[in-house]
């Protein structure tokens, strides 16, 4: 499945990635990518690995968190550029971050 692939209202199914991310090319690059990688690991989903990899999801999703706070911070953005990047914040938060979460509950 590919971000985007679904029509739904930006929540989590299991037909697919919210279609909202396909608003925010960025989070369904990232997320696609994450995706690839669950898609090699369903078929064959050592246990002995699954804290490791929680921690590995945990660890990125908090560094693009913390890229964004910097971005927010320091990017000098005039008023339609802040509401683009407060939903693009929204869409992380609201339909990313959930999704990719119970895809990581599905595998483990």
């Amino acid at each position: 499945q590919e971000a985007g692939e679904r029509r739904d209202a930006g929540t989590a199914s299991s037909a697919g990635p919210p279609y909202s991310l396909m608003q925010h090319p960025p989070l369904a690059v990232l997320t696609n990518s994450i995706l690839t990688a669950f898609n090699e690991l369903r078929h064959c989903a050592p246990r002995a690995i699954a804290k490791d990899l929680t921690r590995d999801l945990e660890d990125n999703l908090g560094e693009v968190e913390q890229m964004l706070k910097w971005y927010g911070i320091t990017a000098d953005l005039d008023e339609l550029e802040k509401r683009a990047f407060y939903r693009f914040c929204d869409a992380m938060r609201e339909s990313m971050v959930p999704y990719l979460w119970s895809c990581m509950e599905k595998i483990y």
